[in-house]
């Protein structure tokens, strides 16, 4: 597993977190994934997100490896719901640094995040039939919550209680 040190993405970022999640669309495109398509998210959707700050960036060392968004809510595919969780989206890992543990790292951190800023839950959805990231996302504790038709597809929900980290895992 690569150790990664995460942190918020800042405007001089956001060209390559765009790159990042264009290369992983093409990725799972190769592999008859529906997920995301390249150019899915624009420059400027990323900037705002930077700007929001909900879009944070994994480093091995100087190089970029990965990167997380993390939303206050997700109306769209949760509801209208009240302030318990942050919902991950958009978690990409460089192709060449993938299997080295760095999606887990990501999540592991998100947990982390949420339990600090006193959120109980973290939230996160795919397509429903992508059945290798469904299995990963069961595999790192999540579970799942039901599917909703959302942006055209069926979507998966999965949710993590994390409020119950023990204090030297926060």
């Amino acid at each position: 597993m690569t150790a990664v040190d995460v942190r918020a993405a800042t405007a001089a970022d956001a060209a390559t977190v765009v790159a990042m999640l264009d290369e992983g669309a093409l990725w799972m495109i190769a592999r008859g994934i529906e997920q995301w398509r390249p150019g899915m998210f624009p420059l400027a959707m990323i900037e705002r997100r930077i700007a929001q700050r909900e879009v944070f960036i994994a480093r091995s060392g100087d190089e970029v490896v990965g990167s997380v968004a993390l939303h206050h809510d997700d109306p769209i595919v949760w509801g209208d719901t009240p302030p318990v969780a942050f919902y991950v989206h958009n978690l990409v890992v460089r192709r060449r640094w993938g299997g080295n543990g760095i999606g887990r790292e990501l999540l592991a951190w998100a947990e982390r995040d949420t339990a600090v800023r006193s959120r109980p839950l973290l939230r996160l959805d795919c397509v429903a039939k992508n059945e290798t990231l469904c299995g990963y996302y069961a595999r790192a504790g999540f579970s799942e919550r039901g599917d909703v038709a959302a942006y055209g597809l069926t979507l998966r929900r999965w949710e993590k209680a994390v409020g119950d980290l023990p204090s030297h895992q926060r």
